[in-house]
């Protein structure tokens, strides 16, 4: 039991910190207290302790009402558990001046759930008065033994009672009466909140700021509640997992400078969207899932996956050298070794850029939070050996739990001495990057209600005066007897349904429809509420047959953009097919200018932060935030186009220039904006004059009117935050189609082809951060010249002997070696790798397929393959690694055949050129590729074969 000793301004102090205490309430301001009948009773603020309580255990709610005046005699508070619909009430330990605090105690038979307080009765001046929550527009919500999505659990709704907590803060300090009723008093509100922070400690639910110097890790012990896991041999995962956990936690908090959180601290239910959603509350660094095996009894050992290297590239090598120090430790205590493994996405979905995702949920669902997930198999409960060994021994568990804590101390370097760890973590990279170190977090589109009916009713009573059409049109809304309700019902349930938060949708309705008077393309009997196809120009857009119809088609196309998951309903929204899936999450990516993919629902600046700021934030419960503190720097390019021009801006990744015309790029210009001290430098290669001289910051380079083309160009960040982050670009280049992403002043193009650059698309990103897998394609093409992206040595290195011309230089990963429609073949090659420069052993064997005489023996690292002096062609190859290097990479290489020019990348030992057709080789490109990595882009040409075989 909590208890505070003295007057309502020590309360009132409380309150304020309140806030703190729960970890995550939201303030809700306003000018005036809430006007309400005069039979009910004024609520001026309220708060709930803790958000979660674990039985056995205790909550309190601190709440204040009244206008100052009058005398209150007593006063019960009444909750609901939600999911039955049971009611209890509490009656108020202690009523002083409005201020009311009640006390509940749960024990083990209190039922698991989510509750949420719905009346508080008083009697004042010797009548019975009652605040009703829901007329408040306050969701006073906690969980007994479940963790319950709130974001409102304190208010401060004037600005007397932030005056009244200063005052408590005088001479006479704060005293807090503790559980055993023991007096302690405080000289300030801080110290006091720590001390009532104990009490809740339980729930593990604590405040963190971006900026915590700490190493945050979350751990996960897989499975819980109605859902045991894998069981055999009279043990099951759920409880193994969640004692590793609590081992692991113990023996990290030995360590300095280490905050540990534990998705759960129970047999309780934990889906996998909620153990990520709930990590993210403080902002962690790593977080670990902990699981037991299960497949058949006749494998053991244990395993740990990590994330792929897809759209996050950082977080992919953090998961992996994080892994590999669990590993090492599990199996030094007798675990067979299964190693590290990546388990890809077995369904076809997708990171927002597009990249193929992690199959495992939390694995994916941490890395688009920003940080890295490992999950670690520790051996299998259907192996008798291994439970004899390990499972079934208290001992063995134990130890289990110490080697992955030692583990992860180990790779981030804690020590027991009062140090600070050692690493940076990629987590604090990218949040830094985000928002500058502030503690603004954006909008989720999919998440559980902001709002309710009965807001969304009284949010739009004052704004607007509900249009009489749909009462005298629409056959649902006609039936009702409050249309209104009705009509925000519709709202709330068609996006609960798709797990949308019904606060976006009403709000983005709002916004487009100016509170429902239409007035623009979009007529008010299209039941259209979002402008689904209105693209301007008078084109009306999307009509649908009703108000729910409409809604649906609004949340569908909301659930498009910040979801892959399937629809639960079928599709009535016609554009949900044209939809990148999963390109904006939050809905201030809904505006594309912000959106650091360069998609979205609206070109308008600052489209999806006006939802938040300007709508959602009166009647949701969600914070305003902020564009600059929140989005990816801004890069704004325009280009020069052929016939055309100048075009208009386009931003983060969006294609400026055209394809598929024949239109050459003749200029560009480049700026970047936001919060941080960043500039931009960039130089083109222009037909007949070379490079030019470098310009910045939205001067023009290249030329008008001389009818030049663009064939290659370089960019580069400056200022203070350069460090911070990267800039990438690609073109799409005449023949060559998409190019692979150049960054920070490598080249993007093609020199000595004579080819023009078509368009180009340009993202700033923070460090550890990429626009997209397409990264090992060649972004940079040369005519017989050796270099790639760099001038320095590549990772793979080639030559070739040309008909004519004889010896040619060295040229690397992925630069063309040959010639170009002058018809000479190739008559011999030679290919070494860099092995300095990879850092592994191991080399490289090829052969080629020569005129007259057939597949020639395999040769390896720099030896000639082909003939010199015989004027013999070849026309096929065949590539390979050895040693570690073929465990760590794949070689990808293509050929240009007389007749058939470009055939598709082979790999790996594959065939690429032509059989029975005596048609020579004449060009060729090598790269690598991380073993597992997309293939380097190209256009797919005679059907996407390598070896065209007669």
């Amino acid at each position: 039991m909590i208890r505070f000793k003295k007057s309502k301004k020590i309360l009132a102090a409380i309150l304020t910190a309140g806030m703190l205490l729960a970890g995550n309430g939201v303030p809700i301001c306003a000018a005036e207290p809430v006007s309400v009948a005069q039979t009910e009773e004024q609520l001026n603020y309220l708060v709930v302790g803790s958000p979660v309580v674990c039985t056995p255990g205790s909550q309190f709610v601190l709440a204040d009402v009244g206008d100052g005046t009058e005398k209150l005699s007593d006063a019960v508070l009444t909750y609901v558990n939600v999911e039955t619909g049971t009611s209890y009430e509490v009656t108020a330990d202690t009523v002083d001046e409005g201020s009311l605090l009640f006390n509940m105690e749960f024990d083990d038979t209190q039922p698991s759930g989510e509750y949420e307080v719905t009346t508080i009765e008083v009697v004042a001046d010797g009548e019975k008065r009652i605040v009703r929550m829901a007329d408040t527009g306050i969701e006073a919500k906690f969980g007994i033994n479940t963790d319950v999505d709130s974001e409102a659990d304190a208010y401060v709704v004037d600005e007397q009672a932030e005056q009244d907590a200063e005052e408590a803060c005088g001479e006479d300090g704060i005293t807090v009466l503790d559980a055993e009723g023991q007096e302690m008093t405080f000289d300030s509100l801080t110290e006091a909140l720590q001390e009532a922070d104990d009490s809740v400690a339980d729930s593990g639910i604590a405040t963190q700021s971006t900026a915590n110097p700490n190493l945050v890790v979350v751990l996960d012990p897989g499975h819980g509640g109605s859902d045991p896991g894998a069981c055999k041999y009279g043990l099951r995962e759920a409880d193994l997992t969640l004692k590793i956990a609590q081992y692991c936690k113990s023996k990290l908090e030995e360590y300095s400078h280490v905050e540990v959180y534990m998705t759960r601290t129970a047999d309780t239910d934990n889906n996998l969207a909620n153990r990520v959603a709930y990590a993210k509350k403080f902002n962690p660094d790593v977080f670990v899932s902990i699981h037991i095996n299960a497949v058949g009894g006749q494998h053991g050992g244990a395993e740990v996956y990590y994330p792929n290297g897809n759209y996050i590239p950082g977080i992919g090598t953090e998961g992996k050298e994080l892994a590999e120090v669990i590993q090492q430790k599990l199996v030094a205590l007798g675990l067979y070794n299964r190693g590290i493994k990546i388990r890809n996405t077995e369904d076809g979905s997708q990171y927002p850029d597009g990249s193929p995702s992690d199959y495992l949920g939390v694995i994916k669902r941490s890395k688009e939070a920003g940080f890295p997930a490992v999950l670690i198999e520790h051996a299998f409960i259907d192996n008798y050996g291994d439970v004899y060994n390990f499972l079934s021994r208290e001992d063995k568990v134990k130890e289990m739990g110490y080697a992955d804590a030692t583990a992860i101390a180990e790779y981030y370097g804690l020590s027991k001495n009062g140090n600070y760890g050692s690493k940076a973590t990629i987590a604090d990279t990218i949040r830094t990057a985000y928002d500058g170190g502030t503690s603004e977090a954006l909008t989720p589109i999919m998440t559980t209600p902001t709002t309710s009916v009965d807001r969304m009713v009284s949010y739009y009573k004052s704004n607007a005066t509900f249009p009489t059409y749909y009462q005298e049109h629409d056959t649902e809304i006609k039936a009702s007897s409050n249309p209104l309700q009705t009509f925000c019902q519709i709202f709330y349930d068609e996006a609960v349904a798709e797990g949308v938060d019904p606060g976006v949708v009403f709000a983005q309705a709002m916004k487009e429809t100016g509170f429902l008077r239409f007035g623009g393309d979009v007529k008010i009997e299209q039941y259209n509420f979002c402008g689904l196809g209105a693209t301007g120009g008078g084109a009306a857009g999307q009509a649908f047959g009703s108000v729910r119809l409409g809604v649906r088609a609004q949340v569908q196309h909301l659930k498009a953009y910040a979801s892959q998951e399937d629809l639960k309903n079928a599709v009535v929204d016609p554009r949900f097919q044209y939809v990148t899936r999963g390109c904006a999450t939050f809905v201030e990516y809904l505006g594309i200018q912000e959106n650091p993919w360069g998609k979205g629902w609206a070109t308008a600046s600052n489209y999806g932060y006006s939802i938040v700021n300007d709508y959602m934030y009166k009647f949701c419960t969600v914070k305003k935030t902020s564009s600059t503190a929140n989005s990816f720097l801004n890069v704004a390019y325009s280009t020069h186009v052929q016939s055309y021009g100048w075009q208009a801006d386009k931003f983060n990744g969006m294609t400026s220039g055209t394809t598929g015309l024949g239109k050459r790029l003749e200029a560009i210009k480049i700026k970047v904006s936001g919060a941080y001290d960043l500039g931009v430098t960039y130089q083109t290669h222009v037909q007949t004059f070379g490079w030019g001289d470098w310009v910045a910051d939205g001067d023009l380079s290249g030329t008008t009117g001389q009818s030049k083309r663009l064939e290659a160009i370089r960019i580069k960040l400056t200022g203070n935050d350069a460090d911070k982050f990267d800039v990438y670009y690609r073109v799409h280049a005449q023949t060559f189609g998409w190019l692979g992403w150049a960054k920070n002043g490598e080249t993007a193009g093609t020199s000595g082809f004579a080819k023009r650059l078509e368009a180009i698309q340009i993202y700033v990103v923070p460090k550890g951060m990429t626009p997209s897998t397409g990264t090992s394609a060649v972004s940079y093409v040369q005519y017989g010249r050796s270099a790639s992206k760099s001038d320095q040595p590549g990772l793979i290195n080639y030559a070739t002997h040309v008909q004519t011309y004889g010896n040619q230089q060295f040229v690397s990963d992925g630069s063309f070696s040959g010639t170009y429609g002058e018809a000479k073949r190739l008559e011999a090659i030679r290919i070494q790798v860099n092995n300095e420069a990879l850092g592994v052993d191991g080399g490289v064997t090829y052969h080629t397929h020569v005129q007259k005489l057939g597949w020639q023996p395999w040769v390896s690292d720099g030896v000639v393959s082909g003939t010199t002096g015989q004027a013999k062609r070849l026309e096929a190859i065949e590539i390979k690694l050895t040693g570690e290097l073929a465990e760590k990479y794949d070689v990808y290489y293509r050929v240009h055949a007389q007749t058939f020019g470009w055939l598709n990348w082979a790999k790996n030992g594959q065939t690429a050129g032509t059989v029975g057709y005596a048609k020579r080789l004449e060009g060729i490109q090598i790269v690598l590729v991380p073993k597992g990595g997309k293939a380097p882009s190209a256009t797919p040409l005679n059907d996407g074969r390598a070896c065209i075989i007669k």
